[in-house]
């Protein structure tokens, strides 16, 4: 739904059920990620955590990018979504073989997340403004593939690097041209980021209530 407001039209777009669905798929890959701090983590762990955590975020923002740009999902781009979501499954277990020198799921999985909805952004984007969904996409997912053949004390660096070139492909555009990043909705964004905070803080409560009643029975 639209509301023009001057020469400006503002469109209103409301969070559907599969982003919802979405979300809660990324909340557990993000409550796979937090099992890595408990007990006493090392700095390592710790920089770890903090640099998957920012790459479920791109793949998180990918797909609500996406659904942002395109108002919604039709019923031909849900398998994609579904098979993206699969994506994230597989990426969550794959955290700690990661953290164990084994990034080959973890690898798996977010290339499935994020090439699986790659057809939707491609289908939308014409001439030079196709060409960022094309590096983002597939053309980052060919280097992850490469990860499970980096040595074990390199690869943190290749993992840090990865994350580096997304970020880079995100944020920068050629010196002098205008960029072909894609119009987002603000007051869908909006609504969509504080769904997700909420139901990673209900998670987060229903971790808290799940350790204080292992401690009560530990002490009965």
């Amino acid at each position: 739904m639209s509301q023009a407001i001057g020469d400006t039209t503002v469109r209103h777009q409301r969070v559907g059920s599969l982003e919802l669905f979405c979300d809660l798929v990324f909340v557990v890959a993000i409550e796979r990620l937090t099992h890595l701090l408990h007990g006493d983590p090392g700095r390592g762990c710790i920089a770890a955590t903090i640099g998957l955590t920012m790459l479920v975020w791109f793949a998180w923002f990918n797909v609500t990018a996406l659904t942002n740009v395109r108002g919604g999902i039709g019923p031909r781009g849900r398998p994609l979504m579904f098979a993206s979501m699969a994506g994230v499954g597989v990426l969550a277990l794959g955290v700690e073989p990661l953290i164990d020198g084994h990034p080959w799921l973890f690898a798996v999985g977010y290339v499935i997340a994020r090439t699986a909805v790659w057809p939707l952004w491609w289908s939308g984007r014409r001439g030079a403004g196709a060409m960022r969904p094309l590096l983002w996409g597939p053309g980052v997912s060919a280097l992850w593939l490469l990860t499970p053949l980096v040595p074990e004390h390199l690869l943190g660096w290749a993992l840090a690097a990865l994350a580096f070139l997304e970020m880079s492909l995100l944020l920068l555009r050629p010196e002098g041209k205008k960029s072909d990043a894609p119009r987002l909705s603000g007051p869908h964004l909006v609504e969509r980021i504080g769904l997700f905070v909420m139901i990673v803080l209900g998670e987060s409560v229903v971790q808290i209530v799940d350790s204080l009643d292992t401690e009560r029975t530990a002490m009965t």
